[in-house]
């Protein structure tokens, strides 16, 4: 098992793992819009700001990684924001998600990036393979984030 950045050519297995990681984190439903999720993969995939992980077992896309790079407004803290990341259920464990996670973290480190923010709710880990890949991978909780729905 591998992971690299994903080539433009890719962008339809990709686009096939996007939609079976919205299947799986419950969003296709009757107000599902295909075709502006294919607009916006397609855009993510080409902006400057973003780079695309994939993981690969026997050389078959099996996983990615979705990165935003950010910078503070009013400092020069620079980090990535993980938006999706994304691994075949059957091949979901802590190494396949170390690999994945490694390829980020070199990545970010290529690039200044210090930091990686990755929300559980855009992960499609269970529970226990969530706790135990971050507790085990340096990682800590930093805020409890509120919401109001208005």
């Amino acid at each position: 098992m591998y992971a690299r950045e994903l080539k433009h050519k890719e962008f339809d297995a990709f686009y096939g793992l996007l939609l079976k990681y919205m299947t799986e984190k419950g969003f296709v439903d009757q107000e599902f819009n295909r075709e502006m999720l294919n607009v916006e993969a397609k855009r993510i995939v080409s902006a400057m700001d973003h780079e695309v992980i994939a993981l690969f077992h026997q050389d078959e896309m099996c996983g990615f990684a979705i990165m935003m790079f950010g910078q503070n407004t009013f400092n020069t803290g620079r980090f990535v924001q993980m938006d999706l990341v994304h691994i075949a259920p059957h091949l979901r464990d802590i190494d396949s998600i170390s690999i994945l996670f490694d390829k980020v973290y070199e990545i970010a480190q290529t690039n200044d990036y210090n930091e990686v923010f990755v929300s559980r709710k855009n992960c499609s880990f269970t529970e226990s393979e969530a706790q135990e890949f971050f507790h085990s991978d340096s990682y800590f909780e930093t805020d409890q984030i509120w919401k109001a729905t208005i």
